[in-house]
């Protein structure tokens, strides 16, 4: 609920330019979808993240990314994606950029020109979460 401030990384993911006669399904795969930007955040949970944003909106237990126009905590977000990680930058970014991980990611960029970026950050800030919050059950402990 609090913003953060450390090192870390961030990951810019963005839609490849393809023109519009182009086949239907090369520009499906040309489109950063939510699967992929939850691929990311998972990525970075496993490699040791501690906080993490998107476009500014804070991840959180409740977050989820859904849609083909991407909605994150209930604020619509656009390309280009990018993804702040409060963390390890070393172990975050050699993880991230490791051959094996995010494998679909690379190979469409690769295919088909899809922005796909990582840069260690001596200071990056992963604001508070402002959006809702709903609790139905709580214990004291």
């Amino acid at each position: 609920m609090t913003a953060l401030v450390g090192t870390g990384v961030t990951v810019t993911l963005d839609d490849a330019r393809l023109a519009a006669d182009a086949p239907r399904r090369s520009i499906e795969l040309a489109i950063i979808h939510s699967q992929d930007l939850t691929d990311v955040i998972n990525a970075g949970w496993r490699l040791g993240a501690e906080a993490i944003s998107i476009n500014g909106e804070r991840i959180t237990g409740t977050s989820a990314c859904v849609g083909a126009v991407i909605q994150l905590n209930g604020t619509l977000l656009s390309p280009p994606f990018v993804v702040t990680m409060l963390g390890p930058a070393d172990a975050l970014y050699a993880g991230l950029t490791e051959p094996r991980t995010l494998t679909d990611l690379k190979r469409r960029q690769s295919a088909f020109g899809l922005g796909w970026r990582v840069d260690r950050a001596a200071a990056v800030t992963v604001p508070a979460y402002a959006g809702p919050v709903s609790i139905r059950y709580a214990v004291v402990r």
